[in-house]
């Protein structure tokens, strides 16, 4: 149990349609490892073999947050941030529907999805790996759906991965500084973006199956590297 990351878990133990599973212990998705305590840092590294974080924040949450107990560590770090900082991004997705936000990110941003697929695959065929972003449900949920989706996890197993992080947004929403909470206009955020329901993902699922078909369309359009592809499926599914 780690005392600072409240939603740090492991992707294993899915099953695929194949009829295989995804591996355990080789692949987590997070919230912020900026509270990590040196206990957790030596847990990670030592028990769980951790060598690998794909971190999806933003430069200027990187540098307000910083990384934590694990900086110190020799651990191999990717800073691939999926988003503008909110104030500096024109099209302000964060502002609307957490899942249109999440389609915007989709459409949007899937040279840097492709880039954290790319970063996942290469480290994770050597050691276990970690991707984070601040809450780890929003950007690290998009990655999660997308490997997910990708190693042939139902949408009702990735909608259920998703909806795990609502049973810790309060503790969460806690300790997130007064201006977390509100959009680049400068009001407060719907409550919906400050959940993690089922039904944003199943919306969210629903829209990459009308505009690309699976996943792996979503993959074909964004030039995702079929080797990448290969590698995941090849080191993930048991």
């Amino acid at each position: 149990m780690l005392r600072g990351p409240v939603n740090f878990r492991d992707l294993g133990g899915y099953e695929t349609a194949g009829g295989r599973q995804v591996r355990w212990r080789r692949l987590f998705r997070s919230d912020s490892l900026s509270p990590v305590t040196v206990e957790d840092a030596e847990l990670l590294t030592g028990e769980l073999g951790l060598l690998a974080v794909i971190d999806l924040r933003t430069a200027k949450e990187v540098e307000r947050e910083g990384r934590g107990g694990l900086a110190d560590v020799a651990l191999h770090y990717h800073h691939i941030p999926l988003v503008e900082d909110v104030e500096d991004d024109p099209d302000r997705p964060w502002d609307n529907s957490l899942h249109e936000a999440y389609a915007h990110m989709l459409g949007k941003r899937a040279d840097r999805l492709s880039e954290a697929l790319a970063a996942i695959a290469s480290e994770v065929a050597e050691h276990p790996t970690v991707f984070h972003c601040v809450a780890g449900k929003d950007r690290t949920g998009i990655v999660a759906a997308l490997v997910l989706g990708l190693l042939g996890v139902s949408d009702e197993d990735i909608v259920a991965d998703y909806a795990l992080t609502g049973e810790v947004m309060a503790a969460m929403i806690e300790r997130f500084p007064r201006r977390a909470l509100r959009s680049s206009a400068g009001a407060p955020y719907p409550s919906a973006i400050l959940r993690a329901e089922a039904g944003t993902m199943r919306q969210t699922l629903a829209a990459l199956a009308d505009q690309y078909g699976s996943a792996a369309g979503w993959a074909d359009s964004a030039a995702v590297d079929q080797a990448v592809l290969a590698k995941l499926r090849e080191v993930l599914l048991v």
